[in-house]
Order: C-alpha cells, then sequence, then structure tokens
C-alpha cells in the first residue's frame, strides 16, 4: 500500500468496489466501469495501480478482491461517506435525494478530528439515508 495512502480517485475506486461487493456483485473491471460510467481503458490502468498499491489483488479470471489492508481502507472511505450523508440529512435536514453528490465533495478532506465530531452528533452511520 502506498506510504502517502491514497488519491483521490483511488478512494472513488475502493468505495465504488465496496459497494459492487456489499450489493452481492461480482468485483471486476467491468462493473468498476458501469457503476462509475467511465471507460474500459481508463479502469484498468487505475485497477493496475490499485493492485501495485496494495489495495486489491485479481484472480485468474479476472475478478477483484481486496487485500485485507485494501478491504480495511475501503471500508473507513464509504463509512466517511456515510457519516457525512447522515449529518447533512438528520443535522443539516438536507433532503437526502441531495446529500450523495455533497459527500463525494467533502468526504475526501475532511480531518480525523472533524470526522470524530460528526461521528459524536449522528452516531457510527452504519447505511446511508437512501
Amino acid at each position: 500500500m502506498s506510504a502517502d495512502g491514497a488519491t483521490v480517485a483511488e478512494e472513488e475506486y475502493l468505495q465504488s468496489l465496496f459497494w459492487l461487493k456489499e450489493a452481492g456483485l461480482v468485483m471486476s473491471a467491468a462493473n468498476v466501469a458501469r457503476a462509475m460510467q467511465l471507460s474500459a481503458p481508463t479502469v484498468h490502468e487505475m485497477v493496475g495501480r490499485l493492485e501495485r498499491d496494495g489495495y486489491i489483488a485479481r484472480e485468474q479470471d479476472k475478478t477483484i478482491k481486496f487485500t485485507d489492508s485494501g478491504m480495511q481502507f475501503a471500508e473507513r472511505v464509504v463509512s466517511r461517506h456515510r457519516l457525512i450523508e447522515r449529518f447533512l440529512t438528520d443535522v443539516l435536514k438536507v433532503p437526502w435525494d441531495e446529500v450523495h453528490e455533497q459527500a463525494e465533495s467533502l468526504e475526501h478532506g475532511m480531518s480525523p478530528a472533524l470526522e470524530e465530531r460528526i461521528r459524536a452528533a449522528v452516531g457510527d452511520a452504519k447505511n446511508c439515508p437512501h
């Protein structure tokens, strides 16, 4: 895994992979491309980077699996996203159909201290408001 941590783009891919896994869908580059509405070559390049950085591994059949540390990192990214969504809906009363895009913007720049304060305000946020 990269010593500097994941880039914003890597976090977005890891989040998409996590949501595929959570939905019971095959974790593959093709499914990531569909989910993120990106071209296959773009996704293939990033999948290679995620593998090189130790977040994922590719199986013989080209499916993707998280490494242990990659799974932990993806869970943190998704947790942070859901936490922001819950804060926006529960505390700021933003309509649930508007929070996803806002959470996408905010999740990458949130400090650990702010994350803990939001968690104290809304709880653990195991699921998103929609």
